[in-house]
């Protein structure tokens, strides 16, 4: 089973809305399923034949002097789950103005192993005449568990002037190993296949009858 809808011309309270949303259900040797509303994560690798869809977007207030746009996507395939989205942020008076955004992106894998992946990054910034005068923004990612990473960048600029933080640390164990067992792996199978009390005899089908005899008639 598999569909994909797309969005166009579409409105909700005088707002434009786009994205697409597309089902996938199949069976057999390569299993798989997904759905997903407005795409996937960046990071996340599609099933074959899994089209790439466009996000799920709303324009609180496109064109003019400003304009607030939001998009977002949520996935669930057979081994993972994801959510995301981001907010932006424009108001421009003859040349000069703010802009600012927002943005998460979350993956949480469970097979072969539970690991996640969450992205937030923000920021604002003071722009004139096509230049930014000053800004402030962060970009963090935290991921684990065993071991955990958290790595990102904070910035602040003004002018001409940019001084950037690099943070990248660390800590936890990734999950022991269990060691092989000593001995043949294969041994237990040929004990269980060995023993008498996995094998019966049975008549064969044609001398096989519906008659049951007691234990003196036997």
């Amino acid at each position: 089973v598999e569909l994909l809808a797309s969005l166009a011309g579409s409105w909700i309270v005088g707002l434009s809305v786009s994205g697409e949303v597309y089902l996938l259900v199949r069976g057999g040797d390569q299993a798989v399923f997904v759905l997903s509303a407005g795409g996937f994560h960046p990071r996340y690798i599609r099933p074959a034949g899994v089209p790439a869809l466009r996000r799920l977007a709303l324009d609180l207030a496109p064109g003019g002097s400003w304009g607030l746009r939001f998009d977002a996507y949520l996935a669930v395939t057979s081994n993972a789950v994801m959510f995301g989205g981001q907010v932006q942020l424009e108001a421009m008076i003859a040349g000069c103005g703010v802009e600012g955004w927002l943005g998460l992106d979350a993956l949480f894998v469970f097979d072969p192993t539970f690991g996640f992946s969450v992205h937030v990054y923000a920021g604002v910034a003071v722009r004139a005449f096509g230049h930014r005068l000053c800004g402030v923004g962060l970009d963090f990612t935290l991921e684990g568990p065993a071991p955990w990473h958290a790595f990102g960048t904070g910035s602040i600029s003004v002018l001409f002037w940019d001084i950037s933080l690099d943070f990248d640390i660390g800590w936890g164990s990734p999950p022991a190993v269990g060691s092989r067992p000593a001995g043949d792996p294969a041994d237990p199978v040929r004990q269980a296949i060995g023993s008498t009390k996995a094998w019966a005899v049975q008549q064969p089908v044609a001398d096989r009858t519906a008659l049951e005899f007691t234990a003196d008639a036997k």
